[in-house]
């Protein structure tokens, strides 16, 4: 088949974890004996064999965010299809035929592209990584506080959103939660023929987690990822500065800014917390006996639940979002949960300290756990079928 993935980065730019996935999936794809062709926001080099054809978004409008005014750049494209269709156009000029496109993250395009490349190219796919669906500028998550329904601002949004879904013949998403979200809060959505939950590949390690002793017998337990609110850091260093009755060590990797940054560098001067600022993960989880993710937002995915527990590493997350759904995969960790999250991790870590027996539980659970359906040519499996799937139903 040809295939045309779209997505507004592609590396070596990345502003998140949309870019990283559909280079991995087109690198599988090709594995399968695709071909590939990604559209992107900018000229980029190819990974594994794929054509890169740019938009030029970029250097048209501008990054998300770079102007504000009445309504930002991004907010403007957002309701500006008349401006789709000719960048489209122009990037794919001679490309020739398509069997099916994929879109993924269209900050920068829009959502009016659907129609147009559901007209003039092949059927169209969408993966929704995350809530942007919903709530296109914030991630449901603003001021602190998770978002129950979408406010004013993204109802200038909302209010075009409908229509385009009917440009769609599939929809996935990585978590059960989040398509179950999606087809609750977006109108639309119900309509589109073929839906699936396509849960992320997992990059599979080089080797197990190597399984050894703290010296002083403190049990390590550590945070991996972007130092921010809404990824927990400071539910952790609130479980961090609490006395306990054991020893325990709490190690922090990863990198943030403002705020957040300073208030980890504090607990490190205080003696409360390990600071490995960035980290490469395979020696992070060699120096930890179990892996916190304390997110405060409903996470759509939780990718290092399954990076950490196919390395062996137990895992304590939040009940929030995809993060029960992750830790099930494997069984070897639980959910916390609670109106103040560090307080809750707090008394997790008591709980477990308390019951050696079920942590040592979870470690025979994870002693070489099976990566059976869970790479990236499963998941590009997964997605020819559906490919295929609504190439048929566009040929009826």
């Amino acid at each position: 088949m040809r295939v045309l993935l779209v997505n507004d980065y592609y590396p070596p730019q990345t502003v998140g974890g949309a870019e990283v996935v559909v280079a991995e999936l087109a690198a599988a794809l090709i594995g399968r004996g695709h071909e590939v062709t990604v559209l992107t926001s900018f000229q980029a080099e190819s990974l594994a064999g794929e054509e890169i054809r740019s938009t030029g978004a970029l250097a048209r409008y501008g990054a998300p965010g770079a102007e504000r005014s009445i309504l930002s750049r991004a907010e403007r494209m957002l309701l500006a299809p008349e401006r789709v269709a000719p960048v489209l156009a122009e990037a794919l000029a001679g490309a020739g035929r398509f069997d099916v496109v994929h879109t993924h993250n269209l900050r920068l395009l829009g959502l009016s592209a659907w129609a147009w490349l559901s007209a003039h190219v092949a059927p169209v796919v969408h993966t929704a990584h995350d809530y942007f669906l919903v709530c296109p500028f914030s991630g449901m998550y603003r001021g602190g506080r998770r978002c129950e329904e979408a406010c004013g601002r993204c109802a200038l949004y909302h209010a075009r959103r409908q229509d385009r879904m009917s440009a769609l013949t599939g929809l996935t998403a990585p978590s059960r939660h989040v398509l179950e979200l999606l087809e609750a809060k977006v109108g639309g959505v119900a309509r589109v023929p073929w839906r699936r939950v396509v849960p992320n590949g997992v990059s599979l390690p080089n080797r197990m987690a190597q399984r050894t002793l703290a010296t002083d017998g403190a049990l390590r337990v550590g945070y991996l990822g972007r130092l921010v609110d809404r990824k927990g850091i400071h539910a952790f260093l609130a479980a961090a500065s609490r006395p306990y009755e054991q020893p325990i060590r709490f190690l922090v990797a990863g990198r943030g800014e403002g705020a957040s940054q300073a208030a980890v560098e504090a607990a490190a001067a205080r003696g409360d917390i390990v600071y490995l600022g960035h980290t490469d993960r395979e020696a992070f989880f060699d120096q930890i006996d179990l892996l916190v993710v304390p997110s405060e937002w409903d996470e759509p995915f939780g990718l290092v639940i399954s990076e950490a527990q196919l390395r062996g590493v137990p895992v304590l997350a939040s009940a929030r979002g995809a993060l029960p759904e992750m830790l099930a995969v494997w069984g070897g960790g639980e959910a916390f949960d609670g109106e103040d999250l560090g307080q809750a991790l707090s008394g997790a870590l008591v709980r477990l300290c308390a019951e050696p027996d079920r942590f040592k539980a979870w470690l025979t659970r994870l002693d070489r756990p099976s990566a059976e359906g869970m790479g990236w040519a499963d998941a590009a499996a997964a997605y020819e079928e559906l490919y295929l799937t609504v190439v048929a139903d566009g040929q009826r």
